[in-house]
């Protein structure tokens, strides 16, 4: 709207002008911006329209094979593979063969539980059965007794006895169930390797001695101190030796024949008793 003077004073005159300027500043403005968004929203369209118009051509030479290597406005372009480093390779090395790394852990593991007591487990240079109640709580004794006097045997550079209890088979009332019994602790005590055997008279109940072990009275006639099927153990000496007053009374150390260490074939059994027959001659010439 124009403004005239008319009768208007002249303040309110250059108000009302300021103020006319100012509106046409700002319909101008507007229009400069409304002008810009119409040209920018042209160019877009243009631009979309374009592009669909590349991806149509781009589809019919791929179709033909003649495509120019570009395809929905994206480059073929060729990628390289950039080999990780680091603890990103470690990462990327676990995510890829994490199944394999645990299959093959637990592989490992089960072989080392296998293996290990066999190859770390101590071979006994022997044997030794013991039948008499009263040694249960001084195996060690008895250990000792026959290390004192060996060699090492197995060439494993350690001298080492085994202990194997072996309970005796008592009388029962039923002939049957006495056979049983009897074969039964015959297989035990005739089992594996064992080649020294410690007894009593009680046990000899059991154990039948005359069949079993060998005689000793016959190689070492006149001595005190030998058993018909043993070395006595609750002498003097050998209660010195080994520091146990309260050896069982009547107990005795004894040798398998060979033919009755069954588990080993005749020529180990028979070295097997050559070398337990030279320890307890030791020990008749020195504690008798």
């Amino acid at each position: 709207m124009k403004i005239t003077k008319g009768k208007i004073s002249d303040d309110e005159f250059e108000y009302q002008k300021r103020l006319e300027k100012e509106e046409k500043e700002k319909i101008s403005l507007e229009l400069s911006k409304k002008r810009r968004q119409d040209e920018k929203l042209t160019a877009e369209k243009e631009a979309e329209r374009k592009k669909l118009e590349h991806d149509r051509v781009e589809l019919l030479k791929l179709k033909q094979g003649v495509s120019d290597g570009k395809l929905f406005g994206e480059e073929n372009k060729k990628h390289t593979y950039e080999k990780p480093k680091g603890k990103a390779a470690i990462e990327n090395f676990w995510y890829l063969n994490k199944t394999w790394v645990i299959l093959a852990s637990a592989l490992v593991l089960m072989i080392i539980i296998i293996v290990q007591p066999m190859i770390f487990k101590v071979q006994p240079d022997f044997n030794v059965n013991i039948l008499p109640i009263g040694y249960h709580s001084n195996t060690q004794d008895v250990q000792n007794l026959i290390e004192n006097y060996m060699t090492d045997i197995n060439g494993d550079g350690k001298k080492t006895v085994s202990v194997i209890f072996t309970a005796v088979a008592y009388e029962y009332e039923d002939a049957q169930m006495n056979v049983a019994t009897q074969t039964k602790f015959i297989s035990e005590i005739t089992a594996g390797d064992s080649v020294f055997v410690v007894s009593d008279s009680k046990s000899d109940e059991t154990l039948n001695p005359q069949e079993i072990l060998q005689e000793m009275d016959t190689l070492y006639p006149d001595n005190s101190a030998i058993t018909k099927y043993g070395l006595k153990l609750d002498t003097d000496k050998v209660k010195q030796l080994l520091g146990w007053e309260d050896i069982p009374e009547g107990s005795y150390l004894g040798v398998k024949k060979p033919e009755y260490i069954k588990g080993l074939n005749q020529q180990k059994a028979q070295a097997l008793y050559d070398e337990a027959i030279k320890v307890f001659d030791k020990m008749v010439n020195d504690l008798t």
